[in-house]
């Protein structure tokens, strides 16, 4: 679930950065507390099938047991392993403002960007579908100078922070591309991974297709399909989880593909 109480070191860089009122925020959780109770329950288990075989079987010699008695005591020397190596990790904190983003790394560094100083933003894994389920989330943040941060599965509510995210970047970027498209002017180049966007047409892998050729786009089951018009088949297949900026480049497409039609 998203997590409302901020960092005050998170606080402090957002409204240094002047990012604005604070909307929502996550929290990593880096203690595997399955992995740790699975792994201590093995060794209970094998504890307890050890001595009652012993039990069962008194006059059986005790070294048959050395066995037993030592992944026992693996998984037991396991676990408190992973207990304090878990104690010794950092949280990490995400917060989502209104004109931008905040993060601080499980290091207790901090960073803060603002919408346009961010290249771009990645879903992920909502596109990665297994039996038409997606299986884990991360949003990559990659900003156009400074560190990039990836908020993986391991922050609990991050589903549904990584589509306000996602849709807030959008928001902010959008209305530029539009104002200068009503305004007569060239639309500079946008790369979209390996994709190339301009106010003449598509690039990609240095074939061009121009915007009256381009026919619909396409998103399934984690592809990006773009097919030109009145031909069978695909011009272009990419993948969605990895397709940075996939929300922006599909709200740019359309507006495109009007302004040409």
């Amino acid at each position: 679930m998203a997590d409302n109480t901020l960092p005050a070191q998170l606080a402090e860089i957002a409204k240094q950065r002047n990012l604005g009122p604070f909307r929502s925020g996550v929290r990593s959780n880096p203690m595997p507390v399955i992995t740790i109770f699975v792994v201590s329950l093995a060794g209970v288990a094998i504890c307890f099938f050890g001595g009652s075989f012993q039990m069962q079987a008194p006059g059986e010699p005790w070294y048959n047991l050395i066995g037993l008695w030592a992944v026992a005591l693996l998984a037991a020397a396991t676990a408190i392993w992973l207990w304090r190596k878990a104690k010794a990790r950092r949280a990490e904190y995400f917060g989502l403002f209104q004109h931008g983003v905040a993060h601080i790394n499980n290091a207790g560094e901090p960073s803060a960007y603002r919408w346009e100083e961010i290249r771009s933003t990645t879903q992920m894994g909502v596109m990665a579908y297994v039996d038409s389920k997606a299986h884990q989330y991360d949003l990559v943040i990659d900003p156009a100078e400074g560190p990039g941060f990836t908020v993986d599965s391991t922050f609990a509510g991050i589903a549904h922070l990584q589509s306000d995210t996602v849709a807030a970047y959008t928001r902010a970027r959008l209305p530029a591309m539009e104002a200068l498209l009503m305004a007569g002017e060239e639309l500079p180049p946008w790369t979209f991974g390996p994709l190339v966007m301009t106010s003449q047409g598509l690039t990609y892998e240095e074939r061009s297709l121009p915007w009256p050729q381009v026919g619909p786009m396409r998103v399934d089951k984690g592809k990006v399909h773009l097919r030109p018009t009145g031909v069978d088949g695909d011009w272009a297949v990419l993948n969605a989880p990895t397709f940075p900026n996939l929300a922006l480049f599909r709200e740019l497409f359309s507006i495109m593909r009007r302004a040409n039609s």
